[in-house]
């Protein structure tokens, strides 16, 4: 058994619900549980309701991949316990986690959490926010410049299942990249974001742009790369 705490407690043990004095080491408050659909999950849903009570809510409709219709359709049950539900429970693996974390987030208001990067970017203050006020409002960058630890890079994707979804493929509803630019003091000294529309739109050539980048460029490679994913994200495209 192991676990991991960052405030989130992750549990990774082998019959872990079928030992009443694992159980009682879920706090007794109110919750509701994020799971699968799927027979095995419902089971263990039981074993967990058992012993804390009934939840506020039970969303047992996570899919495993899930998209914008699928968390929107959960945010709008969420938002009626929000205020009452002090932990969520989540039975199952990543999808699971990360769909609790985005509903959670907005406290079940779909729209703000779908928006968070657009709204917090217009908070951000050349010459005076700092890497601490960039990481309360944002959190850790997605990732860092490849030889540039001061270029930070957030990144909010969101896809949706199309009318092709039996074919398994989806629509990219948003595809957001934030890149900021820290100065030798900590202080961001650039920030520039792009939507979906920039992304098509970029001119990818030796010109400059607010960053400065040039063809060879960690930023170009990484922004061409971006673009490449909108345009053909199963990679069939053929390239001249």
């Amino acid at each position: 058994m192991w676990n991991y705490h960052n405030p989130s407690k992750i549990i990774f043990k082998t019959g872990f619900l079928d030992n009443l004095k694992s159980l009682a080491l879920i706090p007794k408050k109110k919750y509701c549980i994020f799971t699968y659909p799927d027979k095995i999950f419902k089971d263990q849903v039981k074993k967990i309701t058992d012993v804390l009570g009934e939840p506020l809510l039970i969303v047992d409709e996570i899919s495993p991949n899930p998209d914008y219709k699928n968390l929107e359709v959960i945010a709008k049950k969420y938002q009626n316990i929000s205020s009452e539900n002090k932990q969520i429970i989540c039975l199952g693996g990543g999808s699971v986690i990360d769909s609790a974390k985005f509903i959670a987030f907005g406290l079940g208001d779909f729209n703000y959490t779908v928006d968070f990067l657009e709204k917090k970017n217009e908070k951000l203050i050349i010459g005076k926010t700092n890497k601490n006020d960039i990481i309360e409002l944002l959190g850790p960058p997605s990732t860092k410049g490849a030889f540039n630890q001061e270029l930070w890079i957030y990144m909010e994707i969101q896809t949706s299942s199309s009318k092709l979804s039996n074919l398994g493929k989806k629509e990219l509803l948003k595809n957001n990249i934030l890149l900021l630019d820290i100065d030798s003091r900590g202080v961001l000294s650039k920030n520039v974001f792009f939507n979906k529309e920039d992304m098509n739109n970029i001119k990818f050539s030796e010109d400059t742009t607010q960053m400065s980048y040039s063809k060879n460029s960690f930023i170009y490679e990484f922004l061409y790369s971006i673009r490449q994913k909108i345009n053909d994200p199963l990679g069939k495209k053929k390239i001249n």
